[in-house]
């Protein structure tokens, strides 16, 4: 009898993720707009017996499914985990609740959650505040076509400090 592994296999969240975009509606859509037929050459997809034709749905550019798993065992398997009943909990994400408006409008339209880092849209570097491109005070607004992400030292620049 074998014993288990420790953690779950990369093989296994590679299965996970292959079988979620098997199933999604977006694939599904994807092989409709297309009239389940190849862009390329036109041929049909059939499941007649001996004539079987399978269809792919391809990415551009290619999906990195190497680093999406990369990025499933860095951000969701390998972070510390600990039990909480679900108030305590919900008192861990407060931090997310008590950000200024602009800060969450702008997580929200790039997907972040409250643990990732994002990088200043400068330099590259991790950065430590959304700022308003047109202050507020001058008319800007919270939109996040006003907003930016900076590091320190380019937030410094931007105010001509």
């Amino acid at each position: 009898m074998s014993k288990k592994k420790p953690s779950t296999p990369r093989n296994r969240v590679k299965v996970a993720l292959r079988r979620l975009w098997l199933y999604s509606r977006e694939r599904a859509k994807a092989l409709k707009d297309a009239g389940r037929s190849c862009k390329m050459c036109g041929i049909k997809q059939s499941v007649a017996e001996g004539k079987e034709v399978k269809l792919e749905v391809h990415h551009d550019p290619p999906i990195n499914w190497s680093g999406i798993v990369d990025l499933i065992f860095e951000r969701l398997l390998n972070t510390p985990q600990y039990p909480l009943c679900k108030d305590c909990h919900e008192s861990k994400h407060e931090d997310i609740k008590s950000m200024k408006k602009h800060v969450k409008n702008y997580m929200r339209h790039y997907n972040y959650g409250e643990q990732d880092i994002i990088l200043c849209e400068k330099c590259g570097q991790v950065a430590v505040d959304i700022h308003h491109k047109k202050p507020k005070g001058q008319g800007g607004s919270d939109d996040i076509e006003n907003l930016i992400a900076l590091c320190r030292k380019c937030h410094t620049v931007a105010h001509g400090l």
